[in-house]
């Protein structure tokens, strides 16, 4: 279907937010962003640019999971010093950490030749923020009227966002000729760049993944209304027909029949559990249950027994297909990211904001469609289905 010819590398100037890049690894970055990268900086010119308040907020969040580290192990080393009637501090202090982790920010954006982009300040109106941020004007937003809104967190959030829009926009300007893609996972902040971006040459998208199902298709036919079409058409088909058509839901269940059972211990309370700064397991010890009787997962501790109750049946959600490859010129292969996720709630009576924690197993699907020149679409078949992870989340 689609003819190939020698022709020049495709430009590519992509803008990432932080909700984007968020790694759940002791890496700075999401793999993610690295395989895109890795994929397409031979195919096409890839010019990575992160605005500088992103790349602060990427440095905090590692230095403070280097402090939040370092504090546990002073903890440790004390209680041992206790033990032993020694006393020994740790290697790093924390202004070492943040010099270590400075090193190390500069060598990967070296690494991955990333643009920081300076704030705009004199071009970021502070009026139009403080009236944004009164009136809750979009990034601004009250989570508590977005169903966001728990103990952790404040009932209020958007000026970093703000700053980020401000500049990703006011980068633009200055490369008018260009093209720009910007990559935004956070939904209220996407929504806001989609309402203030006017420029037809930004495009905006949701994750790396989608992202990178656009750059393949443009590889393969540098026109963006045939892009578009396609894309809007394959995510209207796979939504409306081929999901059901193709059974995917009972062949998932009939293929990964071990992955539907309760939850284990480890996953009720993991090792990993006590990091999360919930008021009410500071320095407990958690003797976890499951009792399959009443659906209920039961935490024993010292002070008190404590509760968790499915909320719900458990629900399946399913990310867009992304573009793979073609194969015999008109097989087109897809990719979709899908997951079952099931809610349990703390059934404390004394808390006012029970504990929630989301239970959800991650999949991936691989199928194909044949596609006419006409952009007709045919022959929908299932090729492959990998089950990817499983395992609490804290919301």
């Amino acid at each position: 279907m689609v003819t190939k010819s020698k022709k020049k590398k495709v430009d590519f100037n992509i803008i990432f937010d932080t909700s984007a890049l968020v790694s759940d690894s002791d890496a700075i970055v999401c793999s993610e962003f690295e395989n895109l990268i890795q994929d397409f900086s031979k195919k096409g010119k890839l010019k990575i640019y992160i605005p500088a308040v992103v790349k602060g907020e990427l440095y905090y969040q590692e230095v403070s999971k280097a402090k939040k580290n370092l504090e546990k192990a002073n903890g440790a080393l004390a209680t041992v010093g206790n033990i032993i009637k020694r006393r020994r501090k740790t290697p790093y202090s924390l202004d070492e950490l943040q010099d270590l982790f400075d090193k190390r920010f500069i060598a990967w954006e070296k690494k991955w030749k990333v643009n920081i982009i300076d704030t705009p300040q004199k071009k970021i109106s502070l009026n139009k923020l403080i009236e944004d941020s009164i009136w809750r004007n979009a990034t601004f937003e009250d989570v508590r009227k977005t169903g966001e809104f728990c103990k952790k967190c404040r009932a209020e959030k958007g000026f970093r966002d703000a700053i980020i829009l401000n500049t990703m926009i006011e980068y633009t300007k200055t490369k008018p000729q260009n093209k720009f893609y910007f990559v935004i996972s956070d939904k209220n902040f996407r929504n806001a760049a989609k309402e203030n971006c006017r420029n037809k040459k930004i495009q905006i998208f949701e994750t790396i993944e989608n992202l990178s199902s656009h750059i393949r298709l443009a590889l393969e036919k540098e026109d963006e209304k045939w892009i578009s079409r396609i894309s809007e058409k394959v995510n209207k088909k796979f939504f409306q027909e081929y999901w059901r058509r193709l059974r995917i839901i009972d062949k998932i269940e009939e293929k990964y029949i071990e992955h539907f059972v309760p939850p284990t211990e480890e996953e009720i309370f993991p090792s990993t559990f006590y990091p999360f700064s919930h008021p009410d397991i500071v320095h407990l010890t958690p003797s976890p249950i499951y009792n399959p009787a009443s659906s209920q997962l039961y935490s024993s501790f010292s002070s008190e027994k404590k509760s968790y109750v499915p909320i719900d049946e458990g629900v399946y959600k399913i990310y867009l297909p992304n573009f793979q490859k073609i194969k015999d010129t008109n097989i087109f292969i897809w990719k979709s990211k899908l997951f079952q996720e099931r809610k349990y709630k703390e059934s404390s009576s004394v808390n006012v904001f029970p504990f929630e924690r989301i239970y959800r197993i991650h999949f991936e699907i691989t199928w194909s469609v044949k596609v006419a020149s006409n952009l007709s679409f045919s022959d929908p078949k299932l090729l492959d289905i990998k089950f990817i992870k499983k395992g609490f989340e804290i919301i």
